[in-house]
């Protein structure tokens, strides 16, 4: 037998992940995702950290795209974690907050 796996089963199964995501949020486009989120109530993202340690945790539709889109991570992979947690480096947290409001997000400030 035959165990090889058809390249179009992976496009199937991620554009059912895909309309998976979107009926999760409600909406049935990633465009149409990003022309709500000025609708969104904020913060869309809790910061919370310290001298070493500096976390971002999605809580709107948008602040989970935005992740995907700047940082490369699949938008499944996000939203599956759960409670997801976005762990950013020192020297990266204010060019991170910076380019977070430059979008039209907002988050709280939680810094210890």
């Amino acid at each position: 037998m035959d165990n090889k796996k058809n390249p179009k089963d992976d496009l199937v199964d991620a554009e059912e992940i895909e309309d998976t995501l979107l009926q999760s949020f409600g909406f049935e486009s990633w465009e149409e995702i990003m022309a709500s989120s000025e609708l969104e109530e904020g913060p869309h993202f809790d910061c919370v950290g310290g001298k070493e340690a500096f976390f971002l945790y999605p809580k709107t539709a948008s602040a989970y795209l935005w992740i995907s889109e700047n940082f490369g991570i699949p938008i499944f992979e996000i939203v599956a974690a759960g409670n997801y947690v976005l762990p950013v480096v020192e020297e990266d947290v204010v060019i991170t907050l910076k380019a977070i409001l430059e979008d039209g997000l907002s988050f709280s400030k939680t810094l210890h």
